[in-house]
């Protein structure tokens, strides 16, 4: 359908000559225009909940680091070291944990990227030479074929002490593992399941500022208190439903 924007009470002897014109004999030539384009459906209610989320954290972030906050993220290992034995109970740890507190100081990381080989990739992070690398694919047939690693993954190369990496381990995805042990000039190639240790912790807080920030405080993660936001984005507007005062 077109609008006609003729005035009104123009004579009925109208010619179309084309979709988008007519030709009256007392108006002369005019233009029909299409009807104006419907309004596009705002975002919905979870993206903007998202990108406020995404924005107080650009906020506050800054906020933080104007205020010279001593708060910070600490990778390195603090207070005592865990033993083999625990203390405690007697219990042994299980035995990927003992192996990682063993080799933790002797441990690389690799970050697959473009154009990694097999025989690259051991080679320059495994000090491991051209008849290790045939013998660990040769042990792998069956089990993994190290030429489909993905960019982006990591894999762990443990020393133990060693020239040598003597252990190497990838998760093909996010329940097994291959794990390569080497034992003098021999290799073993071994598929895990990778057992999760699953814990329930709870944090409390009263909104002060915002919610983000104050989660934060509280003790949650940036990716539990986005995951949040997520879960609860279709019936809380984190920018209005909140107030000051408001606990969670």
């Amino acid at each position: 359908m077109w609008y006609n924007y003729l005035p009104s009470g123009a004579d009925k002897d109208i010619v179309i000559i084309q979709p988008m014109q007519v030709i009256s004999p007392k108006y002369g030539r005019r233009t029909m225009y299409p009807p104006p384009k419907p309004e596009q459906p705002k975002n919905g209610n979870k993206r903007k909940i998202l990108f406020a989320l995404v924005f107080m954290s650009i906020l506050y972030g800054g906020h933080r680091l104007l205020s010279g906050s001593e708060r910070k993220m600490n990778l390195e290992p603090q207070g005592e070291v865990l033993s083999a034995q625990s203390p405690e109970n007697g219990q042994s740890l299980s035995l990927r944990q003992e192996e990682a507190i063993m080799s933790k100081e002797n441990a690389e990381l690799c970050m697959i990227e473009e154009g990694d080989t097999p025989a690259k990739i051991f080679s320059e992070h495994g000090r491991l030479d051209a008849n290790d690398t045939e013998a660990i694919l040769a042990a792998s047939e069956g089990v993994y074929d190290f030429t489909g690693v993905r960019i982006g993954k990591d894999m762990r190369f443990y020393f133990d002490g060693e020239e040598r990496a003597s252990r190497i381990e990838y998760d093909r995805d996010t329940e097994r593992t291959v794990i390569v042990e080497r034992s003098g000039d021999e290799f073993e190639v071994r598929e895990e399941k990778i057992n999760y240790e699953v814990s329930v912790e709870t944090a409390k807080g009263k909104i002060d500022n915002f919610f983000y920030a104050d989660a934060l405080e509280a003790g949650l993660s940036e990716p539990t208190v986005l995951e949040v936001g997520d879960l609860f984005s279709f019936s809380i507007d984190f920018m209005t439903d909140i107030r000051r005062g408001d606990e969670f």
